[in-house]
């Protein structure tokens, strides 16, 4: 385990017989017997296979922890210790995803809200680990600095690879930004930090579901074509 944020924590499970997969899918994971059984869906923010004889898998989710600094709940993912075995249904979902050559050239452009970030770093790590593909800008909005995720994974990309990142904080001024306020993500924004039209570049938009209606919208009044927008609408991880 590790923490992402002040209440966000990455899980990490070895799961055995692990299926392909595709970048920007999810699983079911039911943890806990009986009544106090539960079953949620987690974006994999990453799977890379440890034992290919036994299709092994290190599949990494990302869970919400009480934002009041309270302890996980006694059925949450986030208190189990290590060594404890969960059922893992999936991968899941095709609205999100991304393969290796399938844009040839073409750049990537995603926008993330939130922990709509979780499935587009699946989709980032699987275009680094790639050969050659088009660039990719990522812009990510988030309320405050301390919502930043990721942000050592995403500083090794912009050293190792043609990506570029963007930060936009919605209610206080991010240190370094180029952005003069705080606020909501723009058109503007959208046009300073993205492709033109004219690229048709791929755009993967992901995080609650009035942000991405509002990104989806500007990105077609900009002048993308809806035929190459991905969206994935997310609730609060473990609301």
């Amino acid at each position: 385990m590790r923490d992402l944020a002040p209440a966000v924590r990455e899980v990490a499970l070895e799961v055995p017989d692990w299926p392909e997969h595709r970048a920007g899918q999810y699983v079911d994971v039911r943890w806990g017997t009986g009544p106090d059984a539960l079953v949620r869906s987690y974006s994999i923010a990453d799977a890379v296979l440890t034992d290919p004889n036994a299709r092994t898998c290190r599949v990494e989710l990302v869970i919400q922890l009480p934002a009041d600094g309270a302890a996980p709940r006694a059925n949450d993912l986030a208190s189990a210790a290590p060594g404890t075995r969960v059922h893992v249904d999936g991968p899941k979902g095709e609205r999100l995803t991304w393969a290796p050559g399938e844009t040839g050239d073409r750049p990537l452009f995603l926008v993330a809200g939130g922990t709509g970030l979780v499935p587009l770093m699946s989709v980032l790590r699987a275009w680094a680990r790639a050969e050659r593909q088009g660039a990719v800008r990522l812009v990510h909005s988030v309320r405050s600095s301390a919502g930043l995720l990721f942000t050592e994974d995403l500083a090794a990309l912009e050293r190792s690879k043609p990506f570029e990142l963007a930060t936009v904080t919605t209610r206080e001024a991010a240190p370094g930004s180029p952005r003069p306020a705080a606020g909501r993500l723009g058109a503007l924004d959208l046009e300073l930090f993205g492709w033109p039209p004219a690229l048709v570049p791929e755009c993967f938009v992901c995080g609650p579901p009035g942000f991405v209606d509002a990104v989806t919208r500007m990105l077609v009044q900009m002048g993308h074509s809806a035929a190459c927008i991905r969206t994935e609408r997310v609730v609060p991880l473990d609301a």
